[in-house]
């Protein structure tokens, strides 16, 4: 889900907006937003790639029907009109709630 959501490829982006339909409900929708727009702005005029793998994950809490989770993953970014590229780590704070027998994220902490 977390890869899904934070991998953007600028000659397919409908990848990443059906993730964001398909698994952000309430206030996640605006933090991605915030903090997802400017790779979707950028990309296609870097013709970049980005690709999130998750590494790591702990369930923080765990109670009817929610949950928070601790996320750690690596990006690596590509430029496909040069071939250069690019590694981070990133970290991240998830609220989910189960909804009609699904997982959905409701809340983003991107620490930042």
């Amino acid at each position: 889900m977390i890869g899904r959501l934070f991998s953007y490829d600028h000659a397919a982006p409908e990848r990443t907006r059906d993730a964001v339909r398909s698994f952000l409900v309430g206030d996640a929708v605006g933090q991605y937003e915030s903090v997802f727009g400017k790779v979707r702005e950028e990309a296609p005029k870097r013709e970049a790639v980005l690709s999130t793998r998750v590494t790591d994950s702990a369930v923080v809490t765990l109670r009817d029907g929610r949950a928070r989770l601790l996320v750690f993953a690596d990006q690596q970014t590509t430029r496909t009109g040069d071939g250069s590229s690019s590694h981070a780590p990133a970290m991240l704070a998830v609220d989910a709630v189960r909804r009609d027998g699904r997982w959905r994220i409701d809340g983003l902490d991107m620490f930042g």
